[in-house]
């Protein structure tokens, strides 16, 4: 094969926002002010100049851009963001991932073109990729081939958050709080405090005993609790609630005493339930990496375990046993119903459950250790719009859709399928079509509480109404959909069907 000059410079973009993996590690809480940042092959430098306006520490290195950046230093978080796809050279690229790693001290974020986006139809083969028209070089990988690629040549476990992009880690400890973090939900604050807010105020009225002179200490004390489902230690504590907690009051505990005797345990019970809940699953999915000894843990999951399961050995117990029943097709199915009984998305017999993507956090452990597998073969699961969880094949199919809570009839943009069984993803584009499926009858697949609910409803209400559609499956085809909202001089305005003379959709 004969060498051609390949100008791996003409592949740098200019940014108008954030790059996907920057974007990742914005989710993932690591562009939070505290972490340094590198980005290692950063081309033009838009990342950076958006990093830099939100006056983040970080730097751009580039071969072509920004040579002369001093490299001499690590920083806490690395990004090496659509660099080794451009590089036709097997062994540069290898040498470049290594060089980034070196480069980080927390965690290094890796990215690639994917092959199931790949447009190559203009392209020319060229070694083990493609070369543009414009004379640069593409090597689309698989997301499978990524991770063994990344993996081969770090000697370590990659995690994957998006298609294309993973997450290295170099730091253990924010290995491990990254895994926790990823399955925890958020707490329902606000909804627990209300359990005891009438309490407060009844107390502050009184100012007669200990423990109303010291109302406001102890309600601190008494949310940070609920927030971590247990008493916290001394040092978890906010400087202003932790000094007269110690200081006047003698202890942690002696202050929770109190605090119980004001507000009483619901709230704080309910909260211990989801937290143990929600380590369970964290539990479940670790069973996928090397389980670490207990001191290796952060000093705030080791006191979880303590609070919540006793010993170490009892939390690996609980999570292993529940990610084994899910081998069982009766496991999903029972948490699929309760799921559904909750008015969590629509269930399909003994098919399926979709469900508004936003529904997630409130599943029952079962589907939420499910979709956390799906969610180590294909990165964060929510990007997407509606949510399929398939009973009986071990399969999870994610749909994206224009304008999603906008609309009340939204055309579907890309369907990925998640093969667990074959650890195989299968992606289809809709968005080339001219007329795509539209989604029907969204408000079964979100909960009534959720906003929009109640006019997609009403909406809903007046498709069926017309009594003109097969709404089962995927319902009726689009064009058919359309011509048939034409005849009956039918218009969709808004969030309401209205007479028209074209009975035009707007899309």
């Amino acid at each position: 094969m004969s060498v051609v000059s390949v100008a791996r410079h003409k592949t740098a973009i200019v940014r108008a926002q954030l790059s996907t993996p920057m974007q990742m590690l914005a989710r993932h809480g690591f562009l939070d002010g505290e972490h340094s940042i590198i980005d290692y092959g950063c081309g033009r430098g838009g990342d950076i100049a958006i990093l830099k306006e939100a006056e983040l520490t970080v730097r751009g290195w580039d071969p072509h851009y920004a040579p002369d950046t001093d490299l001499s230093e690590p920083a806490d978080v690395v990004n090496l963001g659509f660099v080794i796809n451009v590089i036709e050279n097997p062994v540069e690229r290898a040498d470049a991932l290594r060089k980034a790693y070196a480069l980080c001290r927390r965690c290094l974020s890796a990215a690639v073109m994917t092959a199931s986006r790949a447009q190559t139809e203009s392209m020319q083969p060229y070694r083990d990729g493609h070369l543009s028209q414009r004379g640069t070089f593409q090597k689309y990988y698989t997301q499978s081939e990524f991770v063994q690629f990344v993996k081969k040549t770090l000697g370590k476990e990659p995690v994957t958050v998006a298609p294309g992009v993973l997450f290295v880690f170099r730091d253990e400890l924010a290995e491990q709080r990254f895994f926790r973090n990823r399955y925890r939900r958020e707490p329902r604050l606000a909804e627990l405090l209300e359990i005891i807010s009438p309490l407060i105020g009844k107390r502050a009225r009184s100012r007669e005993t200990l423990t109303d002179q010291y109302i406001e200490i102890l309600q601190g004390l008494w949310q940070k609790a609920i927030e971590l489902g247990r008493l916290p230690a001394a040092d978890e504590l906010p400087a202003e609630i932790a000094e007269p907690v110690t200081n006047e009051l003698g202890s942690v505990r002696r202050a929770a005493a109190l605090a119980r005797r004001a507000f009483g345990l619901k709230a704080l019970n309910e909260a211990t339930a989801a937290r143990t809940e929600d380590l369970t699953v964290y539990f479940a999915l670790e069973a996928f990496n090397r389980r670490p000894r207990y001191r290796e843990l952060p000093i705030e999951l080791q006191r979880d375990i303590k609070a919540f399961f006793g010993a170490y050995k009892y939390a690996a117990e609980a999570g292993r046993e529940l990610l084994f029943s899910l081998g069982q097709p009766e496991t999903i199915h029972k948490a699929c119903q309760a799921a559904a009984a909750q008015a969590l998305g629509y269930l399909d017999g003994d098919h399926s459950l979709q469900l508004d993507a936003r529904l997630l956090e409130r599943l029952p452990a079962p589907l939420r250790v499910y979709v956390g597998c799906a969610e180590r073969l294909y990165g964060d699961i929510d990007a997407a719009d509606l949510v399929k969880i398939h009973i009986q094949s071990g399969k999870l199919t994610l749909s994206r859709f224009d304008d999603f809570e906008g609309k009340p009839l939204p055309a579907m943009v890309e369907r990925i399928k998640i093969k667990l069984r074959q650890l195989d993803v299968d992606f289809f584009d809709y968005s080339r079509q001219h007329i795509p499926p539209l989604l029907y009858l969204k408000s079964r697949y979100m909960a009534p509480d959720q906003a929009g609910y109640k006019q997609q409803r009403a909406f809903d209400e007046k498709l069926l109404a017309l009594e003109e559609f097969d709404f089962s499956s995927y319902g009726p085809d689009s064009q058919i959909f359309q011509r048939t909202l034409q005849e009956r001089k039918l218009a969709v305005r808004g969030f309401d069907l209205v007479p028209g003379e074209k009975g035009a959709l707007e899309h």
